[in-house]
């Protein structure tokens, strides 16, 4: 049951992502310039060399390579963009990540002693102010995604997903 939960949520989150289409304009750009080279490079290059006979083992090696070197950028190009980045759960499903006040362990309220992120100043437990939902380190909310997103960097709209 938790599974088909985390399936319709996901399936909810794609939707959503999909729904605005000018925010697609930059893979769209990548994605053209991937397939423009590589008809380029083919057609130009590749084909020519191999309807002429001209080196045809040498030909041959250059084909599978590139070709596979090919697949597998695109391969991984749909990965990132594909691949959710990862969420803090809801309280449904793990109620571990429900936000509840609790006091600061002594242990962390030691001065020289390492202080993670995790609790603020005042000793409470951070929370995102738009999800309402306990924030971990390195957690933050993502404004174009529209939530918090564990382990975030930056989003890259190349990808159109956050790192």
């Amino acid at each position: 049951m938790i599974g088909d939960e985390r399936t319709n949520e996901s399936l909810l989150y794609t939707k959503q992502r999909f729904n605005e289409s000018v925010k697609f304009l930059p893979v769209a750009f990548v994605s053209c310039n991937i397939f423009g080279l590589y008809y380029i490079y083919m057609v130009h290059h590749c084909m020519p060399r191999y309807q002429t006979g001209y080196a045809p083992l040498t030909t041959l090696v250059e084909l599978i390579v590139f070709n596979t070197v090919t697949a597998l950028l695109v391969m991984c190009y749909l990965w990132c963009i594909l691949v959710h980045p990862g969420t803090i759960p809801d309280k449904d499903e793990d109620p571990s990540w429900d936000y509840t006040q609790q006091e600061q362990p002594a242990e962390l309220a030691v001065p020289g002693s390492a202080n993670p992120q995790e609790w603020k100043r005042s000793g409470d437990r951070r929370q995102c102010k738009w999800c309402a939902k306990y924030k971990p380190d390195r957690c933050h909310h993502c404004r174009v995604c529209r939530m918090c997103i564990l382990k975030m960097d930056h989003h890259c709209p190349w990808i159109y997903n956050c790192v």
